[in-house]
């Protein structure tokens, strides 16, 4: 995978990450379409529940899941359940 697409893919993460609980269905699809760039095939996230993708959230946040940067640092675990919930729904179109 070539550089300036992983940089660009995680500054548009870092992004769409900022958005707050209660996110339009629209913007929910941005963080869909900015993990997207990289997650793809076997990558996917859609093959993730979002208990599954909460707890892989919070690894990337402590470190123990090498990822580039999300500036997942000051979030909570209830903020990852809710960007995890985000991700499926409209991974799954609704």
């Amino acid at each position: 995978m070539n550089r300036s697409r992983v940089i660009l893919g995680a500054g548009l993460l870092s992004i769409a990450l900022g958005l707050e609980a209660g996110t339009a269905p629209e913007e929910a699809v941005d963080v869909v379409a900015a993990c997207g760039g990289c997650h793809q095939g076997p990558l996917a996230l859609d093959r993730f529940d979002a208990d599954d993708l909460a707890s892989r959230l919070r690894g990337v946040r402590d470190g123990d899941t090498p990822h580039p940067p999300l500036n997942l640092e000051e979030d909570d675990d209830q903020a990852l359940a809710d960007l995890a919930q985000r991700i499926v729904a409209a991974g799954s179109g609704g």
